[in-house]
């Protein structure tokens, strides 16, 4: 996967603008909360050649390093998200495919947070930067067992989420979100052309407002 110049330094430039610039000039009332969640991610694993197209799922992990709200409601934060799918399956031919996808990135946000009630309602754009690795073994259906090698990709994405929570007593946070992400990677293997996305993830996090 090739990146130009501006895409390799791109996450860096946003972090700043985003956690520091955009808070202070709007003032008013700030919150910080950061939390860890765990979830589930869907997506799907295609081989246009082979007429493969498999719904794939796996599991995600997050740590917010920190959400903050600013005047007007406007909510910028950072994290870090770690989605890993590791499963198999047999095709129409009875060959079996084993497939494991790991992405790890770290990303800036910038969205509205309001609150109705007691219910916090958050939406945000996503844009991010990371390493996804995959591998495969394909085992034919005469037992013919053939390992490809793991291979590691520099990928940037974007996304979007929408969020609610709640804030408990002790200053404890509790909620859940959904999030749709541009997560594609096209792998090449022996004369294989597939392409693997992971697009869409639902988590349920705990955390504590500071």
């Amino acid at each position: 996967m090739k990146n130009t110049r501006l895409q390799k330094y791109s996450f860096l430039i946003l972090i700043p603008f985003l956690s520091i610039v955009i808070p202070r000039d709007l003032g008013a009332v700030t919150e910080y909360r950061s939390w860890l969640g765990t979830g589930i991610s869907s997506g799907k694993y295609t081989e246009e050649q082979n007429s493969i197209d498999e719904e794939i799922s796996g599991r995600s992990k997050e740590f917010v390093l920190f959400h903050r709200k600013g005047g007007y409601g406007i909510s910028t934060g950072l994290g870090i998200q770690d989605t890993i799918v590791d499963t198999r399956f047999v095709d129409e031919n009875k060959n079996q495919h084993e497939i494991y996808y790991r992405n790890v990135s770290g990303y800036a946000l910038l969205g509205l947070k309001i609150k109705i009630w007691f219910l916090h309602i958050g939406v945000h754009g996503l844009a991010g930067k990371g390493e996804t690795t995959f591998s495969k073994k394909f085992i034919s259906s005469n037992n013919e067992e053939t390992a490809y090698e793991t291979e590691k990709f520099q990928n940037d994405f974007i996304g979007s989420e929408g969020m609610v929570f709640l804030d408990l007593e002790d200053n404890w946070v509790l909620g859940a979100k959904q999030g749709n992400y541009n997560h594609k990677l096209d792998a090449e293997f022996g004369n294989v052309k597939a392409v693997v996305t992971n697009n869409q993830i639902v988590t349920v996090f705990i955390g504590v407002e500071w």
